[in-house]
């Protein structure tokens, strides 16, 4: 099978024609197969041919954002105002995520004891900085506080179709920007807890704005997420694992 298809291939069987390219083997951890298939939905080939083009062009954009992935590069130089946007949409979709399962205790733990008090343990309770500490942290730190978020970031940066390195300059603005949100989060699950459904943690959105790179991006056309990614990445491991210590004490 060669890597790319001068044109749609004919099904021998069905007539149907579809679209298949090969993924280049160092790309299919990130990408996550071993080739890109897709039915054309028509056995007509004037009618398959710009459906193929646009499978191919596709395809060829998740190979150039994965080739970027592997080498650990950028395809964009991000704003603050950018870094602020990209955490405000990721607010917006963990927002639904919990609002739609009830799981706050994903971000917020909240366990009251015998006496009737009310102990809390957060993600945020997790990370390296504290409190106003990330406005006066070293580059450091700030790199620090980006691997511990670095798979939130990356998740979100996937759905607006951006790559940034998680060594860059961009990349610790935008765990600067996530660590505010992750508060604004668990304010919005403990009001949650409090059978309080109208609770808006933000007060003046910019989820909707556009970003001053890659207008492409701009669309939010975010990607399925499987219902079990929080509850079996890094992040959450360690802020369960914290979580029940803390809880205990």
């Amino acid at each position: 099978m060669s890597n790319i298809m001068a044109s749609p291939y004919k099904h021998p069987q069905t007539g149907v024609y579809y679209f298949r390219m090969a993924v280049p083997k160092k790309l299919v951890p990130i990408i996550g197969k071993t080739v890109f298939k897709k039915s054309l939905q028509t056995k007509n080939l004037s009618e398959a041919k710009p459906r193929f083009t646009e499978c191919l062009s596709d395809a060829q954009k998740q190979i150039a954002v994965a080739q970027l992935k592997l080498s650990n590069s950028s395809n964009v130089v991000l704003n603050v105002r950018d870094c602020a946007i990209i955490a405000e949409r990721w607010y917006e979709h963990v927002k639904n995520e919990v609002d739609t399962s009830g799981n706050y205790d994903l971000f917020l733990k909240r366990d009251v004891d015998a006496e009737g008090s009310v102990h809390e343990f957060g993600l945020s309770d997790t990370l390296s900085l504290y409190g106003s500490e990330v406005d006066t942290a070293t580059p450091e730190q700030l790199q620090e506080l980006a691997d511990e978020l670095k798979e939130f970031i990356v998740a979100q940066l996937d759905r607006e179709g951006l790559v940034v390195s998680s060594h860059s300059e961009s990349f610790r603005q935008l765990a600067v920007a996530f660590y505010h949100y992750i508060h604004r989060i668990e304010a919005l699950c403990r009001a949650r807890y409090n059978r309080d459904y109208g609770y808006e943690a933000i007060s003046n959105p910019i989820a909707d704005k556009p970003l001053s790179v890659n207008p492409s991006a701009n669309k939010r056309q975010p990607k399925r997420q499987k219902a079990s990614q929080y509850s079996i990445s890094n992040v959450f491991k360690r802020y369960h694992c914290s979580g029940i210590v803390n809880l205990a004490t």
